[in-house]
C-alpha cells in the first residue's frame, strides 16, 4: 500500500467512525481545489467537467461534509443570478461556504492587495 492510499483510507475511516452530528465533523471542510482537474479551464478540458452548482450536493452526499471552500476561478460566472443559484444549492445541501481564495494569476507576482499604493490596491480589488 502506498502512502497516498494509506492516507486516503485513514481519512475515510476516521470520517466513517465519527457520528454524523459530531462536532469534529463540523470542523472539516473540502475545497474545490481538491477537484481542480475536473473543473473546466483554459489549460484542461476534462472529459466530464464538474459543474460547481452540483458540487455542494456531491460533497454532502458522498462525504457528508458541509463546509466548502470555492476557489474564485471555479465560479463559471460572476452574474448575480449565478451566485443566487449557487447559494440556493448550498442551502439545499445543508452546506455553507467558508472561504473563497482569490487565485488570480495577475496577483501572484506582486503584493497588490496589500500594496500601500492606492491605485495598485484598487486595481487588484477590481480583478
Amino acid at each position: 500500500m502506498r502512502r497516498r492510499e494509506f492516507l486516503i483510507l485513514a481519512g475515510a475511516s476516521a470520517l466513517a467512525q465519527t457520528p454524523p452530528g459530531d462536532a469534529k465533523r463540523g470542523r472539516i471542510g473540502i475545497s474545490t481545489w481538491s477537484f481542480h482537474t475536473l473543473f473546466p479551464n483554459d489549460a484542461a478540458k476534462p472529459a466530464k467537467p464538474l459543474d460547481l452548482l452540483e458540487f455542494p450536493e456531491m460533497i454532502a452526499d458522498r462525504y457528508h461534509v458541509h463546509n466548502l471552500e470555492v476557489i474564485a476561478p471555479h465560479f463559471a460566472s460572476t452574474e448575480s443570478s449565478y451566485f443566487r443559484e449557487f447559494q440556493a444549492r448550498l442551502k439545499r445541501a445543508h452546506s455553507r461556504l467558508v472561504n473563497i481564495p482569490i487565485d488570480i494569476a495577475e496577483l501572484w507576482e506582486k503584493p497588490s492587495l496589500s500594496s500601500p499604493d492606492t491605485k495598485v490596491r484598487e486595481q487588484a480589488i477590481s480583478l
